[in-house]
C-alpha cells in the first residue's frame, strides 16, 4: 500500500496547469512538466496538488500499480520543490 502516494503536495509559490496526464509547474527558480501514466490523475485543492488512481481501474490492476504511485508522487514533489527554491 502507498502510503507516500497519499500524501499531498503543497504547490504554494507555483503556478500549476493541469493537462490531461500532464502536470505542469512554474515557480521562481524553475518550470518544466511531468507526465503521469494513464492510470493516474492529479486534482488542485487550494494549496495542494494530489496524486490518484483513476477510478477505471480495476483491483488487480490497482495492486501492480500502486508501487508506481509513490515514485511518481515523490518524482513531481521534488520537482515542484525545486521550483520553489534553490538546491
Amino acid at each position: 500500500m502507498s502510503k507516500i502516494g497519499r500524501k499531498p503536495i503543497n504547490i504554494s509559490g507555483v503556478e500549476i496547469k493541469l493537462e490531461g496526464q500532464v502536470v505542469k509547474f512554474k515557480g521562481p527558480n524553475a518550470s518544466g512538466e511531468h507526465e503521469l501514466p494513464y492510470y493516474m490523475s492529479a486534482k488542485q485543492e487550494g494549496e495542494n496538488l494530489l496524486i490518484d488512481m483513476k477510478e477505471s481501474v480495476t483491483p488487480k490492476q490497482k495492486s501492480e500499480f500502486k508501487k508506481f504511485w509513490g515514485l511518481h508522487r515523490s518524482l513531481l514533489a521534488n520537482k515542484v520543490n525545486g521550483a520553489k527554491k534553490r538546491f
